[in-house]
Order: C-alpha cells, then sequence, then structure tokens
C-alpha cells in the first residue's frame, strides 16, 4: 500500500486506492497527526524519543510521555496501513536507535518533494540560459503551493522552522520567476508573480520592491511604479522607522525623470531588512 501525502495548506494523507483523503475520525487523536507530520518533515532522518516528547509532551512526566509516544506510533502505523499485522512490518514508520524514522518506499508521493525537484530542476535550466524550459518547471512547483506548509499547526513551535524554510524558498520561486518572464519580455506575468512575493513576504527585501518597480517601467506604468515605491515606504516607516534606500531613491526617480535605461533588473538579494 503506497500513500500520498500533501503538506502545503495542511497535512492531508491518502491511500492506495482511495479517492478522499483519511478522515478526522481515522485520526483519532491531533497528536497522532502530528507525529505523522514530524516525522514526514524529517523523512530519512531518526527522529529522537527525546526531541519528540520535548515536542508533543513537553509537560508530561517522563514514563507517561513514553507511554503516550508509544501509543500514538502504534495508531499511526495502523492509519497509514490498516491491514498491519505488526508494528515491525510497517513500510513507513520504522523504529531506530532510539527513535523513529519515516522511511516511506519509492513509490511514496510527497508534495513537498515534488517542489523541491522541480524547483532545482528549474534553477538548474535557468542557470543554462533555458528560459523558456526554467518557467515549465517553476509554475509546475508553484501550483503545488497551496498554501502554508502544515498550515494547521502554525501556533506549534515544533512547525515554525518547516514553515519558515518553504516559505523563504516559494518566496525564491516567485522572485525567480518573475526575473526569467522579465527576461522573456512577459511583464505582466512577472508583475503578477513578484507582486505575490512581497504579499507574502513583505519585509524580506527591499531589492524585491525594485524589481517590481522596474517592471512596471517597462510597461510604461508609472502609476503602477509609484504605487509600489509608496508600498514600501508604508512598510518600512511601519516596521523600521525608516526610509527608502538611496539606490531605491534614485531608481525613482530616474523613472520619473524618463531617465530610466533599459538594462534589465537587478535580480532581488537575499538581503532582509532590520539590523544585521
Amino acid at each position: 500500500m503506497t500513500l500520498k501525502i500533501q503538506l502545503f495548506g495542511g497535512l492531508h494523507v491518502w491511500r492506495e486506492g482511495e479517492t478522499d483523503p483519511i478522515g478526522l475520525h481515522e485520526w483519532r487523536t491531533c497528536k497522532c497527526k502530528q507525529l505523522l507530520a514530524i516525522l514526514v518533515s524529517e523523512r530519512g532522518e531518526v527522529v529522537t524519543q527525546d526531541k519528540l516528547i520535548e515536542w508533543l509532551w513537553p509537560h508530561s512526566g517522563q514514563e507517561r510521555a513514553v507511554s503516550s509516544l508509544r501509543n500514538r506510533v502504534s495508531e499511526l502505523r495502523r492509519v497509514l496501513e490498516p491491514s498491519l499485522k505488526q508494528g515491525a512490518q510497517s513500510r513507513y514508520i520504522r523504529t531506530l536507535r532510539g527513535g523513529y524514522r519515516f522511511d516511506p518506499p519509492a513509490d511514496c508521493e510527497i508534495d513537498s518533494e515534488r517542489f523541491e525537484r522541480a524547483y532545482r530542476e528549474g534553477r538548474a535550466l535557468e542557470g543554462a540560459g533555458r528560459g523558456h524550459e526554467a518557467v515549465i518547471h517553476y509554475e509546475r512547483a508553484a501550483a503545488l503551493y497551496l498554501g502554508d506548509y502544515l498550515a494547521e499547526e502554525r501556533y506549534e513551535g515544533w512547525a515554525l522552522a518547516y514553515q519558515g524554510r518553504w516559505r523563504r524558498i516559494y518566496w525564491e520561486l516567485l522572485t525567480r520567476l518573475g526575473e526569467c518572464y522579465a527576461r522573456l519580455g512577459q511583464y505582466r506575468r512577472a508583475i503578477a508573480r513578484v507582486e505575490q512575493a512581497i504579499e507574502l513576504e513583505p519585509t524580506r527585501s527591499e531589492t524585491v520592491y525594485r524589481q517590481l518597480m522596474g517592471y512596471y517601467a517597462r510597461l510604461g506604468d508609472s502609476a503602477g511604479m509609484m504605487r509600489t515605491y509608496r508600498r514600501l515606504q508604508r512598510m518600512l516607516a511601519e516596521f523600521f522607522a525608516a526610509k527608502p534606500s538611496p539606490e531605491t531613491r534614485a531608481l525613482c526617480e530616474a523613472i520619473r525623470t524618463e531617465k530610466f535605461n533599459n538594462n534589465p533588473c537587478r535580480s532581488p538579494s537575499s538581503c532582509s531588512f532590520g539590523p544585521a
């Protein structure tokens, strides 16, 4: 029995041959589902018993927490494989070196793996100057991002690092898509993707606002350019009590006075706002 696992937009699991995901009543407890979320996120790696207890039962005594963990592991194995006779025969959840590992077979489909594979292929194609093909792979990855990673766990401390990592990768994907579309002369599509990036992470990088201003300028849309600049001004004032950098102000002035040259916009850097 193989599985299909969705992590973007919330955890959903389909067993082979079933059209509906595993229902809430089958999970029995939220801890069972959270346990799977952690093990799938760390797939291929052993997650120690102590780490799982720290994340899922931080306020329980050791003996009770160990018992709870073992019970949830047993439940999880049977949720994923209802016909399983012995836990040791599980195709997915293995007990190893004082912990547990999600060790899926090759036919197990996980959306984050497909996303990362498509993104990496896009990066390689973009680096080789094959922009049209890169866009296809980037868009394939973007279509898989249905919302924040493990969205239902946004208030759980153990999930924050996973969510932050995937949001960052998705943000980078959107900005690279914008760059690819711009190089192909498809500025409206470039604008749409970079607007998404800013909506997703408005405080991550000032450079991406310059990227967007440049795309509006290529279309001769001074109103869009100024709207982006004012949006940047408001964001900087609200979050950092700061103003746009001299480079951004100079770009704005150049576009306004029609001195902007037609060199391609620089790619957005990974620089962040705030103190270093």
